[in-house]
């Protein structure tokens, strides 16, 4: 499983006309961004604007129906690699990459750099809005990719009581 991306290698996918079918690219910058110029083809979805505080069973099961939603709308399906980005690689485009990632959709990638990445080899962008695609999205969650309060606890215990400077922890 491929997670990053290098700018010149989505370049060369998007040269090819059936790779290029085989890939969804999403920006993920605000809107008043995305229409200032953005990768060719790609759509809008501003990831930082969802947020969900409610994780009790039920909090999680709603998250969950209103995500595959979301998802759906994109036009995910599962042979489509999609690729994420922001400005600069940060965390809204990480935020969509484990987002699929969690409903077991393998084929998500962040665009190594992001936009400025991007435009750093390639000068090719546009302003247009692209409209989304939907599809039926039904993949289940993955749910070892959460991690509760409790969890995170005893992870954070567990690193405060080794006393040995060579062990690290890693999420």
């Amino acid at each position: 499983m491929r997670l990053v991306i290098h700018p010149k290698d989505l370049r060369k996918l998007l040269c090819d006309t059936k790779s290029k079918a085989k890939v969804l690219i999403v920006d993920t910058r605000p809107f008043s961004d995305y229409i200032q110029g953005h990768i060719p083809g790609a759509v809008n979805l501003d990831l930082m604007q969802f947020h969900w505080l409610d994780t009790s069973a039920e909090g999680i099961r709603q998250f969950n129906r209103q995500m595959k939603l979301l998802i759906s709308y994109l036009g995910v399906i599962k042979d489509k690699l999609i690729v994420f980005y922001d400005h600069i690689s940060g965390p809204s485009a990480a935020r969509g990459v484990w987002l699929l990632l969690y409903f077991s959709h393998k084929k998500a990638a962040l665009l190594d750099g992001g936009f400025l990445g991007w435009c750093s080899i390639c000068s090719s962008i546009e302003t247009k809005s692209n409209a989304l695609t939907h599809c039926k999205f039904n993949n289940q969650p993955n749910m070892k990719l959460l991690a509760d309060f409790r969890t995170v606890r005893s992870a954070i215990n567990r690193q405060n009581s080794c006393n040995d400077n060579r062990h690290t922890f890693g999420v």
